[in-house]
C-alpha cells in the first residue's frame, strides 16, 4: 500500500511533477516541484537516508575530507573575516541586537565576532564535534542540540541568525514557526539560501545537484517570500551573497588540475579572496507587527 502523500505547505496542492532524479548509495533521491508554487524538495524518504550519510563519520571523515578540511586553520581565518564582516553589514543595516541566536554555529567564529561586539549571543548546533572545535579554536560554549528538538522562551531574542543550512530542515514552515515564535515584537532574522533560478544552476549542471545531495529543498526568490509572509515575517533586503575563501578552496571547486597545479606552484594556496556565492543570496527579514510599533530594523 503507497504512502499518502502530503500537500504543499505553501500553496496546499497536491500537483506535482518530478524535475530530478539522480542515484546516490544505490537508492534513487528524486526531487520533486508543486506545479501551483514552484516550489521544489526532495522525497522525505530519500532525503532523511541522505541527510543522515552527510552527517556520518564515514562522510565527514573519509568521503569529503569534512571536518579535516573545515576545521583547518585557513578555513577558521576566512569564516572570521567573514564573520567580521557580517557584523559591520548587520550593524550598518540594522544595528546590532541586545540579545541573539545563531543556528548552526559550527566553530563559534559568528558568536564571538558578535560577543566581542557586546552582544549576548547563543550559539547552538547538533555536531559534538564542532561544539567541541568551538571550545578549541575559539573559546566559544556552543550548546549542542537541534534547533528543533530545544525547548526555547517565547519572545526571548532580539534577533536569530542561520547559515548554510535553511535548505536541509525537514520542513522550512516549522522552522520559521519557532524562530517567529522565539523572536521578540520587531525582532530580526537573518539567513542565506541558494536561488534554484540562478544560471549557475544551469552552467554548473549535475555539479549543482551533487554538492547539495542533503538539501531537503531548491528555494528561489519567491518561494523564500511566501514563507517569510505566511510565517508573520516582513523582508527587509535579500541581496548577493559573498565568501572568504582561499585560492587553493576556489580551485578545487571549479576542479581544474591545471589551475591547482599552477596555484601550487606558484604557492598561492592560502591567500584569502572574497568571492560570490554562485545563486547565493542573504536576506535579512523581521518579525511583523500589527500594531504601528518602533520598527527594529528602522
Amino acid at each position: 500500500m503507497s504512502k499518502m502523500r502530503k500537500g504543499c505547505d505553501l500553496c496546499g496542492s497536491f500537483s506535482e511533477s518530478v524535475v530530478n532524479e539522480r542515484m546516490f548509495r544505490n537508492q534513487m533521491l528524486r526531487w520533486r516541484k508543486f506545479n501551483v508554487c514552484s516550489l521544489i524538495f526532495q522525497d522525505a524518504e530519500s532525503y532523511a537516508d541522505a541527510k543522515e550519510f552527510m552527517q556520518s563519520n564515514e562522510y565527514l571523515e573519509s568521503t569529503c575530507r569534512g571536518y579535516a578540511d573545515y576545521l583547518s586553520i585557513s578555513s577558521e581565518h576566512c569564516r572570521r573575516r567573514q564573520s567580521f564582516r557580517l557584523v559591520e553589514k548587520i550593524a550598518r543595516y540594522c544595528g546590532l541586537p541586545s540579545k541573539a541566536m545563531e543556528i548552526g554555529a559550527a566553530t563559534g567564529t559568528f558568536v564571538k565576532a558578535l560577543r566581542e561586539n557586546g552582544v549576548d549571543c547563543t550559539g547552538m548546533d547538533f555536531s559534538p564535534v564542532l561544539v567541541k572545535a568551538a571550545k578549541e579554536m575559539n573559546g566559544v560554549d556552543i550548546v549542542n542540540n537541534d534547533f528543533m528538538d530545544a525547548a526555547l522562551p517565547t519572545e526571548a531574542y532580539d534577533a536569530v541568525f542561520l547559515f548554510g543550512t535553511v535548505g536541509t530542515v525537514s520542513s522550512i514552515k516549522m522552522l520559521m514557526e519557532k524562530i517567529v515564535r522565539i523572536l521578540k515584537p520587531s525582532g530580526l532574522f537573518v539567513f542565506n539560501y541558494m536561488n534554484y533560478n540562478h544560471f549557475s544552476r544551469k552552467l554548473l549542471g549535475k555539479r549543482y545537484h551533487r554538492q547539495t545531495i542533503s538539501s531537503r529543498y531548491r528555494l528561489t526568490g519567491t518561494t523564500i517570500s511566501r514563507y517569510l509572509d505566511a510565517a508573520g515575517m516582513r523582508l527587509l533586503y535579500d541581496e548577493p551573497d559573498y565568501k572568504w575563501t582561499t585560492v587553493g578552496s576556489l580551485a578545487g571547486y571549479l576542479r581544474s588540475n591545471l589551475v591547482a597545479k599552477i596555484i601550487a606552484v606558484l604557492h598561492i594556496q592560502w591567500i584569502p579572496l572574497m568571492v560570490p556565492v554562485p545563486g547565493g543570496r542573504i536576506v535579512f527579514s523581521q518579525k511583523a507587527l500589527h500594531s504601528r510599533n518602533k520598527c527594529y530594523c528602522g
